[in-house]
């Protein structure tokens, strides 16, 4: 069932986007702009975890929590 409610909220989500997308001049090219920023970071975060798996899961685990420690400081600073 979370699985079936993750995809209706994904397919809204992309409706919406489209939406957005459609109403801008020369969609096209904001697209490909999102299209490629889009691949590039896939691309980084799988030879990332290449290079992270040698780490034990307990220093990951850390410093996951000090990048989401940061990002709630810097929403509350805002």
């Amino acid at each position: 069932l979370p699985m079936i409610i993750l995809a209706q909220a994904t397919s809204i989500d992309a409706l919406a986007a489209g939406i957005g997308l459609g109403t801008i001049p020369m969609a096209y090219l904001s697209a490909i702009e999102i299209g490629l920023i889009t691949f590039l970071i896939c691309l980084v975060a799988t030879f990332a975890t290449f290079f992270l798996t040698s780490f034990p899961g307990r220093w990951l685990l850390r410093l996951a929590s000090l990048i989401f420690f940061f990002l709630g400081g810097r929403i509350f600073y805002d």
